[in-house]
């Protein structure tokens, strides 16, 4: 991995745009995607290599040059156009599009985490879903909730792909969205925003995922 590479992380929605709402709590998709994403961020400039092996550091080691540079569509609450996004990651020419988002439904049955790519013959969008997906799920199996009365591991909805996001079809590197859960799943959406340690292990598993794909 070289020093000049730069990822593109993209918190979801922001200012005017609040993303999902939870109808029970009132909690807010574009607060929980604004702290992964600063969370991601950190986890990527501070991570080291030992051999062949990435580590995620919780603070910046002294002397330390970032395996790789980070590049924010929004660093804080503001709104951030879908086409300024993609202008952004672009004239940056980022290795990856990251897009960091929370799920919802008209039920609050479903639950669980999904990644989305965008949908061609070029076989590296799956791989970075895939890889993170995979990350992501490895690290929040300590976490559970208790659906129906019965108490499961978080679920995983697996690698999507589509044509129809704007930002995967007009960015012109490796795009994905990441669905963190679901705003409208009471149990699901209090764990993301009340549990900064969950918080914190989405967080990992997202950067962990794109560290391994470079």
């Amino acid at each position: 991995m070289a020093s000049k590479i730069n990822i593109c992380i993209d918190p979801g929605h922001g200012g005017n745009q609040p993303g999902a709402v939870s109808s029970k709590y009132g909690y807010k998709e574009k607060d929980i995607a604004l702290d992964i994403s600063h969370r991601v961020r950190d986890y990527l400039l501070y991570a080291t290599k030992d051999g062949d092996k990435v580590i995620l550091n919780d603070h910046c080691p002294s002397d330390h040059k970032p395996l790789v540079d980070v590049i924010m569509t929004r660093e804080i609450d503001k709104d951030v156009s879908l086409s300024d996004r993609c202008k952004i990651a672009n004239n940056a020419k980022s290795r990856f599009f990251i897009s960091i988002h929370c799920n919802s439904c008209n039920s609050e049955d479903p639950n669980g985490i999904e990644t989305w790519c965008y949908e061609s013959k070029n076989p590296e969008p799956k791989m970075l879903a895939t890889n993170i997906q995979t990350s992501l799920m490895n690290m929040v199996k300590p976490y559970h909730l208790n659906i129906k009365g019965k108490d499961q591991e978080i679920k995983s909805r697996g690698v999507k792909q589509t044509t129809v996001y704007y930002t995967l079809r007009h960015t012109t590197m490796p795009s994905i969205v990441i669905e963190c859960g679901f705003m409208s799943n009471p149990q699901e959406v209090s764990l993301m925003y009340n549990s900064e340690d969950y918080r914190i292990a989405l967080s990992k598993g997202i950067a962990e995922g794109i560290l391994k794909s470079l």
